[in-house]
């Protein structure tokens, strides 16, 4: 997979993740900004990963 669709692809499945979890909780935004985050972090680093 192309670096820059698994960087888009990783924020927007913890973005669609947390919008679920805040509906369910209603914790509106509190999880998506939290998992959005991770979502950053995350795919920032496995795209570092693959570049070295």
């Amino acid at each position: 997979m192309g670096l820059g669709a698994q960087l888009i692809g990783t924020i927007m499945v913890c973005v669609f993740l947390g919008h679920y979890l805040d509906g369910q909780f209603g914790t509106n935004p509190w999880i998506t900004v939290v998992l959005s985050l991770v979502g950053v972090v995350g795919g920032l680093w496995v795209s570092i990963k693959d570049l070295l």
